[in-house]
């Protein structure tokens, strides 16, 4: 029969190193794992850049490719309201972007007052417009909320921090997230004095017209786990349907206070009431009409016998006439 060697103090020095090893790289996995996809996980607002405050490389652009001025100087004229840390569009589209935005605020009216406006010390500017890109929202520790309501909630914060202190609340930001093929605007409340949300809502189709992809072709090629995710559209498309957007947007504000759907709705109502009150009067008269004829009035007991008494003295009194008449013709005759 074979012997089993007991095992020695010594022999369990080597397994209880190789335990804790173990021990130690699990526990690091996690960490580990997050931090290298820290780059893909998306975007919290609270991380996202402040143009006003962040340097140009963290917005997607380098020094050569901005020319980046001191913000404290000017901060409206000197602030590039593009944010595209993921390149969502190229960089000459994000140019482009940024020097049509800068121009707009330069021909768009300060509804502020004097002081407020942005830029006054140096070139006063109008309504501000920026546009934010993310590459896809962060979604990870977050209680369920469907993605437009993520979209704008990060569009609301990041406007609020990149316009703080600008103006008198006339800004918006066009937020667009490509992953998720998210787009929402954020007005301020300046803003949504002129612009009505019949106005956003128009807005709204005109980028889904741009911004959503039919990818029915590529439907066969995703699998089971893909049928939630949308294919994003190319930095072309994402360019132009920003740009028409941006430029409904300003020609909005441009245009001055529109009918909102609660004027029309407060109109509506009234006139709606109206019409059904007209419509039941002339069912209820045809349909419910009746032919009401006048009865005869009913004579009484008494009424009756004035009446056959009447008739009659009228008939003695025609008898007697007759007999007088008849009187006279047979005196006359015998005459």
């Amino acid at each position: 029969m074979p012997h089993c060697a007991s095992p020695t103090p010594h022999a369990f020095g080597p397994v209880l190193v190789c335990f804790l090893a173990v021990i130690l790289v699990l526990s690091a996995l996690p960490r580990f794992a997050s931090c290298s996809s820290s780059s893909t996980s998306g975007w919290l607002a609270s991380d996202f850049p402040d143009p006003r405050v962040n340097p140009p490389g963290d917005c997607g652009f380098t020094s050569g490719e901005f020319a980046w001025v001191t913000p404290a100087a000017d901060p409206a004229n000197a602030t590039n309201w593009v944010c595209d840390p993921d390149r969502v569009l190229s960089l000459d589209e994000a140019l482009s972007l940024a020097n049509y935005l800068n121009s707009l605020s330069h021909q768009s009216p300060c509804d502020c007052e004097a002081v407020e406006c942005p830029g006054s010390d140096v070139t006063p500017t109008g309504y501000l417009i920026g546009v934010a890109l993310v590459d896809r929202l962060n979604i990870e520790g977050m209680t369920f909320e469907p993605l437009n309501v993520k979209a704008a909630n990060f569009a609301k914060a990041t406007r609020a921090k990149w316009f703080s202190g600008l103006g008198c609340d006339d800004n918006a930001l066009v937020f667009y997230s490509r992953f998720s093929n998210e787009l929402y605007i954020s007005i301020g409340e300046t803003v949504e004095g002129v612009v009505s949300d019949l106005e956003l809502a128009s807005l709204y189709r005109l980028g889904e017209q741009y911004l959503t992809v039919d990818d029915s072709s590529s439907s066969s090629q995703r699998g089971a786990g893909d049928e939630g995710q949308t294919t994003p559209s190319s930095s072309a498309v994402t360019h132009d349907g920003l740009v028409a957007v941006v430029s409904n947007l300003n020609e909005a504000i441009l245009n001055g206070p529109s009918i909102s759907s609660d004027i029309i709705f407060a109109f509506s109502i009234p006139l709606l009431l109206l019409v059904v009150l007209t419509v039941m009067c002339l069912v209820s008269n045809i349909c419910c009409a009746q032919d009401i004829s006048v009865p005869e009035p009913s004579v009484s007991r008494r009424s009756r016998t004035e009446v056959d008494a009447k008739s009659e003295n009228e008939e003695d009194a025609k008898s007697e006439n007759e007999e007088d008449a008849k009187s006279e013709n047979e005196e006359e005759t015998s005459r």
